[in-house]
């Protein structure tokens, strides 16, 4: 599956917390959630039961390198867990998490991918897909 958040400029943890009132951080933190929790109800009625690989890229449209392990992701995760695909973001549920950062592209952009391993989550009698629930504003 492929989400793509179009216009978007992934922050750091740095941008995120320098000089930001906390109204003004869960604001943003929400907006991020919302944006990728509205782009996953684009594949309403899928739940994945199986174990995961996430995949995070940002595009940047300036030439300022930056540090992987500083990107602010967490909203994401959280949008998609929100939406139903997936029952937590923890390492029971995703095995991989990927990310990546590419700078001087032509528009800023957040791509996530996830993809479904085959084998049977530890957690769940099911395999595979079943329909879920995702109604925006819940």
């Amino acid at each position: 599956m492929k989400l793509i958040i179009e216009n978007y400029k992934c922050l750091s943890w740095n941008e995120f917390n320098r000089n930001m009132h906390w109204s003004v951080r869960t604001a943003v933190r929400e907006e991020l959630k919302t944006l990728v929790y509205a782009e996953m109800c684009k594949h309403r009625g899928i739940k994945i039961n199986n174990t995961v690989n996430v995949e995070i890229t940002a595009y940047f449209k300036d030439w300022r390198r930056r540090d992987l392990d500083n990107l602010f992701i967490k909203p994401i995760l959280d949008g998609i867990v929100d939406s139903g695909l997936i029952r937590d973001d923890n390492g029971d549920v995703i095995d991989s998490l990927t990310l990546r950062a590419k700078i001087r592209q032509p528009q800023n952009k957040i791509i996530i991918k996830i993809n479904e391993n085959g084998k049977k989550d530890k957690k769940s009698n099911n395999r595979g897909f079943e329909s879920g629930n995702c109604e925006i504003g819940k």
